[in-house]
Parts: structure tokens; C-alpha cells; sequence
């Protein structure tokens, strides 16, 4: 593995050979920067914020929404009448569109609030992890703009990761176990290197999103498979579910001895059950075996594992019929409180089309009894 120390200084000398483009280039909001270029008074309105929703708030925790406009300028691979032909990663692996690059294979970046996207060929490459060009968070405010937007309130700071394969896929059934290893990794290198830049700029409470979408009807608007990590560095607030979760994990870890009827599979550090009262038909969960609060701390050994899990249970679900637009979801615990017992996991979520009642509350129909799903999984892990 290449050194970090050796990885920066080889970066930025390769840096004054690629062309950057000028700031007075960068349209607003892209990459999550307003400079003194791209604002104007008019754009006040534009700038994301994190609004919580004054019905479902109590306590520092509700519904809340990120309101960014710049998202609905996301080039999509598909319309109301299918897929269109469109891979934005293809140019930007290429080197003929613009990125912000945090890392490439082992490769980290320095400068995780850069204003200089570049044009750099990495198709020789196999990872990289990218500042998200339509970012749901304001990233970098200049200093020349600061005293103009000062009374805008709930602003939502923060940075959207986008990590993908230089190698062309579409969903996990079909990627190998090195690939899909790297991926996550270079997804957990990029937010370390998010946190400790962020901390020197005085953000040190934020939470993180991170998730892939697979397929377009669970939200992903690329085909080609990439994970995409949202760390909210907002400093204050959080969702319903989060909420949730911290109040459950506060005094003990319901994790730590899970039901062993429900456990459908062992692997490693990994151990893979079914939930009892599924969000969604066919949910999944995977839990690492010792007791960890933080994806961050995993190691690469381990990540390894829990790729071999994931491309298994995708190819499962296949052969039990389950459609294949899914998201998997990473939880890791918030720095926005002590959270002690926070235990790390991971859902499997297959995208389905939900009803009144489950708008209502928070609940689920559920058709696929969770005990018979249990045995036909355990029988499907056996036969692989």
C-alpha cells in the first residue's frame, strides 16, 4: 500500500501538470462552492439549508429536509421512459470533465474544501472518491462573501462524497470481492480525511450518511455502481430515526447478542440476520461481530468480508426474485453526542412502493413472513 505521506507529496507534484479550471468558471453551488464569482443577491434562496419541520421537532431531533436546488441540475441517466445513454463517471475517468478528487486507489488528497476542479485520466486506476458536484450542503463559502450571507439562517455546511469503480458495473451481483473491497475502503479513507479537515475549520460535531443507491428507483440517477457519503457538519439536529437509534444504543447494545433464530449466516466478523419488523420485504441486515461504534475503524481485512457478504446476499435476492433496484444503508455513530454503545450495522433495503399508512407512521405492511425468509436464505447461503 502506498504510503500517505508519499501519496501527497506525488499528488501534488502531478497537480501542476493537469488543468485546473478558474473559480470564476465554477457555476454556482457546483461542487458545493459559492465564490465571490458565481453569487449574486439573487441566489440568497439557493443556498441549501437544513430545515426541521415544526410539527415533527421536539428536543433537537424531527423530520428535517435538506433544501438544495442545485440537485435538480444532476445529469440522469434516465427518464419517465427508461434509461438514456449517459455515464457522467466516464468522462471524468477519462480526464475530459471536471472533478474534485479526495482519493484514488490508496492515493489521498490533501484539501477536502478545495476550489479547483481538475481534469486528470485515471484510467489506469480502479477506485476514486470525488467531491459530488450537486451537493445537497454548501461545502466552501469564500471570505469576500461571508458578511453578505450571514443572515441566512440554517445553513446546511457540510461535504457529499461520491465514491465508484474505474471498471464499469451495475449492481453487486456482478462486481468482484477486490473492487467492491476498495470501494468501501477508499469510502472510509475519504471521510477520515473529511473529519480531520473539518475539525481544523472548527466543525467538530457532524454525523454520517453513508449508502449506496442501486438502480433508479432507489434513488440512483448513475447506472454505473458508486456509493455516495453525506457528512452533515451542521453541528446540531437530528432525524427521527437517528434519534431513535442513540436512544436504544444509550445504556446498552442491542446488538451485542442478537436472537440466534434470526441469524440466517456467519462469515469472518460478520454475522447476517433478518429483521422480525422489516421496513421493507426481503430487509437484511449484517453486523459486525465485535462490538464497534464506527466504520471508520474498520480494517481492510474486515471490509473484505463484508464485501464477499454483500455480493452473496445480492446474488440471493436475485434468485429469490427480489427486484433489483436496492439501497444499503451504513450506520456509524454520530460525533453530535456521547453515544457509547453505538454498534455498527448495515441494512439491506430492496425498493418497493409503499402505501397511506405507511406515510402516516412509521410502519410497514409487510407480505414476506420474516421466519419463512429466514430458512430460504440459510438455504440459499449453504448452496453457494
Amino acid at each position: 500500500m502506498v504510503s500517505e505521506t508519499f501519496a501527497r507529496r506525488n499528488i501534488m507534484g502531478y497537480e501542476g501538470g493537469v488543468k485546473i479550471l478558474s473559480e470564476s468558471n465554477i457555476p454556482f453551488m457546483h461542487w458545493g462552492i459559492i465564490n465571490k464569482y458565481n453569487f449574486s443577491e439573487d441566489k440568497i434562496s439557493f443556498i441549501p439549508r437544513k430545515v426541521f419541520d415544526k410539527i415533527l421537532y421536539n428536543s433537537g431531533s424531527g423530520h428535517f429536509s435538506y433544501i438544495s436546488p442545485v440537485r435538480g441540475f444532476r445529469p440522469k441517466a434516465y427518464s419517465l421512459k427508461g434509461r438514456v445513454s449517459k455515464d457522467v463517471f466516464k468522462q471524468i475517468i477519462s480526464g475530459e470533465d471536471y472533478a474534485i478528487f479526495i482519493a484514488v486507489d490508496e492515493n489521498i488528497f490533501n484539501n477536502v474544501f478545495s476550489v479547483k476542479p481538475m481534469l486528470l485520466n485515471i484510467e489506469d486506476k480502479k477506485i476514486a472518491t470525488i467531491i459530488n458536484r450537486f451537493p445537497s450542503m454548501v461545502r466552501v463559502i469564500d471570505e469576500d462573501i461571508l458578511d453578505r450571507v450571514r443572515h441566512v439562517k440554517d445553513i446546511a455546511w457540510g461535504v457529499n462524497l461520491v465514491s465508484f469503480p474505474v471498471k464499469y458495473f451495475e449492481n453487486l451481483s456482478e462486481i468482484d470481492v477486490d473492487t467492491l473491497t476498495y470501494l468501501i475502503y477508499s469510502m472510509n479513507i475519504s471521510i477520515k480525511r473529511v473529519l480531520e479537515s473539518a475539525s481544523k475549520r472548527g466543525f467538530n460535531n457532524y454525523i454520517i450518511y453513508p449508502f449506496f443507491n442501486i438502480g433508479y428507483l432507489a434513488g440512483g440517477s448513475q447506472p454505473r455502481i458508486h456509493s455516495q457519503v453525506y457528512v452533515d457538519l451542521t453541528g446540531y439536529g437530528l432525524g427521527l430515526r437517528f434519534r431513535g437509534l442513540i436512544e436504544v444504543f444509550r445504556n446498552k447494545c442491542p446488538l451485542c447478542n442478537v436472537d440466534g433464530r434470526e441469524v440466517v449466516y456467519e462469515y469472518d466478523d460478520w454475522f447476517v440476520w433478518v429483521n422480525s419488523a422489516p421496513r421493507r420485504n426481503y430487509e437484511i441486515r449484517i453486523v459486525y461481530r465485535e462490538h464497534l461504534d464506527s466504520f471508520m475503524k474498520l480494517k481492510l481485512n474486515s471490509i473484505r468480508s463484508l464485501s464477499k457478504i454483500l455480493i452473496n446476499i445480492s446474488k440471493i435476492l436475485d434468485r429469490l426474485g427480489v427486484y433489483d433496484n436496492r439501497n444499503i444503508l451504513f450506520y456509524t455513530k454520530p460525533l453530535i453526542e456521547s453515544i457509547e454503545s453505538f454498534h455498527i450495522f448495515i441494512e439491506i433495503l430492496p425498493f418497493e412502493v409503499i402505501g397511506g399508512v405507511e406515510l402516516l407512521d412509521s410502519c410497514r405492511v409487510i407480505r414476506v413472513n420474516p421466519r419463512i425468509l429466514v430458512e430460504d436464505i440459510r438455504n440459499l447461503f449453504n448452496s453457494l
